[in-house]
């Protein structure tokens, strides 16, 4: 790729960008559920929910195949242009079609009724996701410019919240204001586009070329929707949405911690594909490979800290009201390390060896386990037992791509060093375990209980000399060095003028 940024680069902006994307969330959420409740909540995260089926079906793939493809072509740009116009076209057929299946279903099905309101306010997510054509910017590594149209909405939006949410009944405005901090920036990504090809008509457009793929990558989508957001709506459905608002709880804090393990998610995508095109396979395999590796260093302290400290993280985030979702929140953090594994394995490793049918293969395999387990547990157990359903299908799934992955590129763990990771975990848990019995307010709880856990397993990381973590390690003093070598001119510059002014 011509211009090739650094890959660590790349993961840092994206990883900031992913953040940002979790900002309004996360200062929404404590203020929010304390105003709407568990019941007030669990609206707005059951339409989430049901809409996110129709946001899906208007995007039909395009969003990871537009990434793959528009890297292969991003030092042309009448090819780039050609290529996203055919995606616009694509996407507004099944945009169309999606909305018109939207509307259908909100005149004729009464849960949907009940909320109209909110479905109709909320419904824009789909179009606004659609424009916003954010696979272009990541295929070219835009991610300076994604990073700062997130922000500025972001900053609009918690402002707004509140002053616009401040009674039960403002649970819409609560929706809307989801909405506009996470899709509207969508309006200048699409008039931004100019910059980068071609809005004029070219012709020669070949939309063929795309089905095949997009439709296997549809089919991995509304597979993995089934199994990470039927469990929301099956809550809804059959019990209340009081356990809606308690299990999208302890969801919400799981998909702030997973968008940081998959930060390099999308980065690795147009480089891996990069790669395949120029036949460098090693180079391939070497970044999965360190990918993984990466992974496991930030996925497994994160998933350990959080299972111990769930009560306090609640607490923190929703208030007492909400301690029913401590439970589930223990039973579906493991589950951060399995997507963070899956992200690397499924999505990028396997759409950039152009292998989309084994990901939909592992996926199917977590679509019956979820919903089989859910149809037996949420009637008896309610979020947790939602909880256990997705932790088996994200299992199911890694499984799957397990076995998969052996085959095509080799092991994905070798080099992973297992026992200093547990070593390092074990010694975070005994600095960190004696803050619980001394009951003190949630967020210094969090607080010391964080440094002294993190500290200390990066601490036993670099004591024990684990491959990853001195590697990152390096990589900093290489940086630093580069910063001096980088003042030695001026310093000499200056040294030479000072002696000549004295002699």
């Amino acid at each position: 790729m011509a211009g090739e940024k650094p890959l660590a680069y790349s993961v840092l902006l994206n990883g900031l960008l992913k953040a940002l994307s979790f900002i309004f969330p996360v200062i929404a959420f404590p203020y929010a559920s304390r105003i709407l409740l568990p019941e007030g909540i669990g609206k707005v995260s059951f339409a989430t929910s049901a809409l996110a089926y129709f946001t899906m079906l208007a995007q039909m793939g395009v969003p990871t195949y537009g990434i793959q493809a528009c890297a292969k072509v991003a030092d042309n740009k009448e090819e780039l242009s050609r290529t996203v116009h055919e995606l616009w076209l694509i996407s507004l057929v099944t945009m169309s079609f999606s909305y018109s299946i939207f509307f259908g279903l909100l005149a004729v099905v009464p849960r949907l009724q009940n909320d109209r309101g909110l479905f109709l306010a909320m419904g824009t997510m789909a179009f606004l996701k659609v424009i916003g054509t954010e696979w272009l910017y990541q295929a070219l590594e835009q991610y300076p410019y994604l990073t700062k149209t997130s922000l500025i909405f972001k900053a609009i939006a918690i402002p707004a919240l509140f002053i616009m949410v401040r009674d039960r009944q403002d649970y819409i405005c609560y929706g809307v204001l989801l909405v506009f901090a996470s899709y509207a920036p969508g309006i200048i990504n699409f008039v931004h586009v100019r910059k980068y090809i071609y809005v004029k008509f070219l012709g020669n457009y070949h939309i063929k070329r795309h089905v095949k793929q997009i439709v296997v990558l549809f089919a991995v989508s509304c597979a993995s929707m089934v199994y990470t957001n039927m469990d929301t709506v099956m809550l809804g459905m059959i019990k209340d949405t009081k356990e809606v608002g308690y299990y999208n709880t302890a969801v919400n804090v799981k998909e702030v911690l997973v968008s940081f393990v998959t930060a390099a998610g999308m980065v690795l995508l147009p480089r891996m594909s990069s790669y395949i095109e120029k036949g460098m396979e090693e180079k391939f395999k070497e970044i999965y490979k360190k990918a993984i590796h990466t992974m496991l260093c930030a996925a497994f302290p994160v998933a350990v800290y959080f299972i111990i400290f769930a009560k306090e993280s609640i607490t923190l985030i929703s208030g007492p009201a909400f301690l029913n979702s401590v439970l589930p929140m223990q039973i579906i953090m493991p589950t951060v390390l399995l997507i963070g594994l899956t992200n690397i394995i499924g999505i990028q490793a396997f759409v950039a060896m152009g292998r989309e049918k084994d990901t939909l293969h592992s996926v199917l395999v977590g679509v019956a386990a979820d919903l089989a387990l859910n149809s037996i547990l949420i009637p008896l157990y309610g979020a947790a037992g939602a909880a256990i359903g997705t932790f088996v299908a994200e299992t199911a799934v890694f499984l799957v791509q397990y076995g998969y992955i052996k085959e095509a590129a080799g092991r994905p763990f070798e080099g992973v060093c297992w026992e200093k990771l547990i070593k390092a975990c074990f010694v975070g848990m005994i600095a960190s375990l004696w803050i619980k019995p001394v009951n003190l307010p949630a967020v210094f709880s969090l607080i010391f209980s964080a440094i002294l856990f993190f500290g200390s397993y990066i601490g036993m990381l670099l004591w024990q000399k684990e491959p990853a973590a001195m590697e990152l390690l390096r990589m900093a003093g290489a940086a630093r060095n580069c910063k001096e070598i980088n003042y030695l001119p001026f310093l000499k510059k200056r040294r030479k003028k000072r002696d000549k002014e004295e002699g």
